[in-house]
């Protein structure tokens, strides 16, 4: 398996693209009162070797635009040029008998209780799937975390 090795200045740039437009709260408290006075060292050499990495796909609110750069960026040999892209098979087929709170965290099945698939369901999940076949990423990873809704004991996605 190639592994992909990330400067600092990778690491710097995915933080700010990712983990601090989206989850400002969490990211305010690491950040210095004075962000001027923050000491950033950045090395032109790799210092840290990577077989994988993910994160909650909230990408669903970022413009088309947006998602297309950050796949380039993720998945080109001008960006990062990652060799993995993990795909959250969904289990909320939209036809749960019982209501959980999941507080948004559910992922859309693509699959429906009468058998069909609608392949414009889960729309950021699918769009990066795309992205990282259009760049060839050779390592694609499907997984589940629950079953879909219309074949749980409980008719629910989760809970």
């Amino acid at each position: 398996m190639k592994a992909v090795q990330l400067s600092a200045l990778a690491v710097l740039t995915t933080v700010s693209l990712c983990t601090a437009k989206v989850y400002q709260g969490e990211f305010a408290a690491l950040i210095a009162d004075d962000s001027s006075q923050v000491a950033v060292s950045i090395y032109n050499e790799p210092k840290q070797t990577l077989i994988s990495f993910g994160w909650p796909n909230d990408l669903i609110h970022f413009p088309l635009k947006k998602q297309q750069q950050l796949g380039d960026f993720l998945f080109s040999e001008n960006g990062l040029y990652l060799s993995s892209y993990r795909y959250n098979v969904g289990g909320d087929g939209g036809n749960d008998t019982q209501e959980v709170v999941t507080n948004g965290s559910r992922v859309e099945s693509l699959l429906f209780r009468n058998g069909t698939y609608d392949w414009n369901r889960d729309h950021a999940g699918v769009t990066f799937l795309q992205l990282a076949q259009k760049y060839a990423v050779p390592y694609i990873t499907f997984f589940i975390n629950a079953a879909p809704s219309h074949i749980a004991t409980n008719g629910a996605a989760c809970g």
